[in-house]
């Protein structure tokens, strides 16, 4: 695993566990409005930790047991 990936894995963990009116957890689901160049798809932060969960077999019930997740 990248550091890469450990840092969003972390950030997402925190994230889950905040409380669902705060902003954060907010702008998992944000897609910014614009166009971008064809090379490049279109995706969200939460789709591409979601990647990063696949890779190292986790699911979003253990980001909320925090040793399990480390």
């Amino acid at each position: 695993m990248t550091v890469l990936q450990c840092n969003r894995l972390r950030w997402y963990s925190h994230v889950l566990r905040k409380d669902d009116s705060k902003w954060v957890k907010k702008c998992m689901d944000f897609e910014v409005e614009g166009v971008r160049p064809k090379s490049i798809p279109k995706r969200t932060w939460k789709e591409v930790v979601e990647g990063d969960m696949m890779s190292v077999k986790l699911n979003k019930e253990d980001a909320l047991v925090h040793s399990k997740w480390r």
